[in-house]
């Protein structure tokens, strides 16, 4: 897929932004985003926001790092991830309160690393929240992997919770939300926090990405993986459906790997990838992490961005379906992943 990712940088196409690949947003608003801090998390924040005129926003890459190596990656390496969303912009007035989602990363993660996912639920109506989790970041498991087994993104998780709860001064600028209608996602490892904290009171639904374990709540889930993981099996999110309580959804993308569910694939693309550039340019990269941030991104798994198109379209449906419809629909459902010809594997018992 390297050959595919030198094309998508040198050539511009309709909707991309700078030289990371993104895809645009299928709902109807333009999208805002802010960095804040909420109880010592570094939270990224995409919301709804009013029409301006702006360039796009783009994260530096640079700061996921460790903080002495940042240096190390000149600018003119492009360090970048594009997002079709607007710094700073204003948040939408809206008739109701805005839903709110909270997308946990997994392992050598960060609060950005699933953008494209996010930019396109806020452009429907969600805001999201997603934090930095200490020990399991990138910068992290950089410098050490023992962060995996110090992670605390349950505990994390419940102060995104706890700051929604009780307005938080610093969601103010979001306006009204509905703090009893939140949706957790989780990707691989922050699946655990989904399982874990899905029985909240004010949690409407979840959705476990590329992730293990059974969801045990009886409120709408949506189990959804690749077909090619080597890292999390997509047979055991099968058998973790069948003990999973209804409603459910199970949506397998063929040729997909653990990492489709991010924006990581299509980083630093003339490089061969954030990993590959952070090696050449001195970084030392465990090589647990050189081999695991590789699955799906190989030239034998699906188009990046295709896989963005599909992910984006039945996350963001059933999350839609659901907190903004209020409409728990099995045929609904199935039109939906009957969009996507590459979805391998879909199942709905609602």
């Amino acid at each position: 897929m390297k050959f595919l990712y030198f094309i998508l940088f040198f050539v511009p196409l309709p909707g991309w932004s700078y030289d990371s690949v993104t895809i645009k947003p299928t709902g109807p608003n333009k999208v805002g985003t802010r960095t804040i801090i909420i109880d010592n998390l570094t939270t990224q924040v995409y919301y709804p926001g009013k029409t301006i005129k702006r360039n796009y926003h783009k994260f530096d890459l640079r700061s996921y790092l460790p903080d002495e190596d940042r240096h190390k990656i000149p600018d003119h390496a492009d360090p970048n991830l594009g997002c079709e969303c607007f710094h700073g912009i204003f948040a939408a007035r809206t008739k109701n309160p805005k839903p709110v989602i909270i997308l946990i990363h997994g392992t050598a993660g960060f609060s950005t690393a699933s953008t494209n996912l996010s930019t396109d639920l806020a452009s429907h109506g969600f805001v999201v929240l997603a934090a930095d989790h200490p020990w399991i970041q990138l910068k992290d498991m950089l410098q050490s992997t023992v962060g995996f087994v110090l992670k605390h993104q349950i505990k994390d998780t419940q102060k995104l919770l706890k700051s929604i709860r009780n307005e938080n001064r610093s969601l103010k600028f979001l306006g009204p939300l509905d703090i009893k209608n939140i949706g957790l996602i989780g990707h691989s490892a922050g699946v655990g926090a989904v399982r874990n904290l899905a029985h909240k009171n004010e949690i409407t639904a979840v959705v476990a990405m590329a992730g293990n374990g059974i969801l045990k709540t009886h409120k709408p889930k949506l189990i959804i993986g690749g077909t090619e993981d080597t890292l999390v099996k997509f047979r055991d999110q099968e058998e973790a459906y069948l003990e999973a309580p209804r409603p459910k959804a199970l949506v397998g993308i063929e040729g997909a790997g653990h990492l489709a569910f991010t924006d990581i694939c299509a980083l630093m693309p003339n490089y061969g990838g954030i990993l590959e550039a952070a090696m050449n340019f001195g970084l030392k990269v465990p090589v647990i992490i050189r081999n695991s941030g590789k699955d799906g991104c190989e030239e034998d798994n699906l188009d990046v961005v295709k896989g963005w198109a599909i992910i984006n379209g039945i996350v963001t449906g059933f999350l839609e379906q659901i907190m903004i419809k209020k409409d728990l629909n099995e045929e609904k459902f199935r039109h939906l992943v009957n969009q996507f010809t590459e979805i391998e594997t879909a199942r709905v018992d609602y």
